[in-house]
């Protein structure tokens, strides 16, 4: 378990390199979408810009030959699996192709990243005020398509149980998203 800090890609990518080398030595290949703190650093330094530090990698599993050799990895490595967590964007998102693969010398892993716009969803329909601290304090806003951003979130708001919920982020954020 480690619980250090990842301040870059680097940082990251040396992270995942240890779920590569268990992966391949356990013949294990996975396909996964990289969320949370570690997707948005990798987001905003490959668009020049910083994101705070964070210790937890967060994953969406897209594929995998051996579903519980890897979530038993995953364990060993504390990534976490998001499932039911992020609601939105919807998994199907991730796999149409809205993300960028993470070049690397891995052998056994393929991670992909989420464009700027579905990361700053899974933040914008969140409760959490850490979530609206970074959409508040950071560029991730500013990276953004804002017309492609306002559609997703409008397609987005339509699948919510109850979209006008004052709690969700999104409703802090009017100001920003409008031109």
């Amino acid at each position: 378990m480690n619980r250090e800090f990842m301040r870059t890609i680097e940082d990251v990518v040396e992270r995942l390199d240890r779920l590569d080398i268990l992966c391949e030595l356990h013949g294990v290949e996975v396909n996964l979408v990289l969320l949370g703190g570690a997707g948005m650093i990798v987001a905003m330094e490959m668009n020049g810009r910083e994101f705070r530090p964070t210790i937890d990698i967060d994953v969406q599993l897209l594929s995998s030959n051996d579903k519980v050799s890897v979530l038993k990895i995953f364990e060993e490595l504390s990534i976490d699996e998001i499932t039911g967590v992020v609601d939105f964007p919807p998994l199907e998102d991730f796999q149409a192709g809205l993300k960028v693969k993470i070049e690397s010398d891995f052998q056994a892993i393929n991670v992909y990243v989420p464009e700027i716009e579905l990361l700053a969803c899974t933040k914008i329909f969140s409760k959490r005020r850490k979530d609206l601290v970074d959409l508040e304090s950071t560029s991730i806003l500013d990276l953004c398509d804002l017309s492609k951003l306002r559609r997703m979130i409008e397609e987005y708001k339509s699948y919510l149980v109850n979209p006008e919920d004052p709690n969700l982020n999104l409703y802090y954020l009017q100001e920003r998203l409008v031109d």
